[in-house]
């Protein structure tokens, strides 16, 4: 009997290390996935900065391009250093997300305001958020949303706890999904594409939800884009 059970013992020893093993192996697969879909999203966004910076270049003055170069170098330090990660904090986003919108603001002098407000109840340095993750739908709402409209444009971002949610809203009063620009489209469901697997690698894996809907708005211009994740807080 004693030579049964530790036989039994040893076989289901066996057993809980192959499963550990391939756990490990699956999490290194996700994990790599992961990586290569976040930097899918890089090259483009540096394209789009650089083409900035010749246009800057090109309108002749020299204060300008030097002041976007300074801020550019920055923000790209900060976006490389992110890439490693799967998560930074809160604070670290807000701040990618406003060197990105002022230096658009350089580029499109006069044509779009912004504002981005935090839920009171939300530690900036506590709540954790994948790099990168509302900058593609801010670059949508300048590059597109605000390219060919007559009135001054509005961006307006909030972050909300909900129900043990972190809750994103990004808001533009641009032209709108109605678009017959084919480029156009191509590109924000390319996007989409890539940000919702990002999604599914990062949250789907642990028995957890995330979810986004970008949709023209039901009254007055522009689009809404809303972005519902785990709340995590380290």
């Amino acid at each position: 009997m004693s030579i049964f059970l530790f036989f039994y013992i040893l076989y289901n020893q066996q057993r809980l290390k192959q499963k550990n093993r391939l756990l490990k192996s699956e999490n290194q697969r996700l994990n790599i996935e992961q990586k290569l879909l976040q930097t899918q999203l890089n090259p483009h966004f540096i394209f789009n900065a650089i083409a900035n910076l010749q246009s800057l270049i090109a309108s002749g003055h020299v204060e300008e391009p030097v002041c976007y170069l300074n801020s550019f170098s920055s923000l790209l330090r900060g976006v490389l250093e992110q890439n490693r990660k799967d998560f930074i904090e809160l604070s670290e986003e807000l701040n990618s997300l406003n060197n990105y919108i002022r230096l658009q603001q350089m580029r499109y002098v006069g044509v779009f305001d912004y504002q981005i407000i935090v839920d009171e109840g939300l530690n900036l340095e506590h709540i954790l958020i994948p790099p990168m993750l509302i900058q593609p739908f801010v670059e949508n709402a300048i590059e597109h949303g605000f390219r060919l409209i007559s009135h001054k444009g509005m961006l307006n971002i909030s972050f909300n706890k909900v129900n043990e949610m972190l809750s994103i809203s990004v808001d533009d009063n641009g032209s709108g999904l109605r678009s017959n620009d084919v480029n156009k489209q191509k590109k924000q469901s390319l996007a989409q594409v890539i940000l919702r697997e990002r999604l599914a690698l990062l949250f789907s894996s642990h028995e957890q939800s995330a979810k986004f809907t970008v949709n023209d708005k039901k009254e007055g211009h522009g689009v809404i884009a809303e972005i519902t994740i785990p709340l995590i807080e380290e």
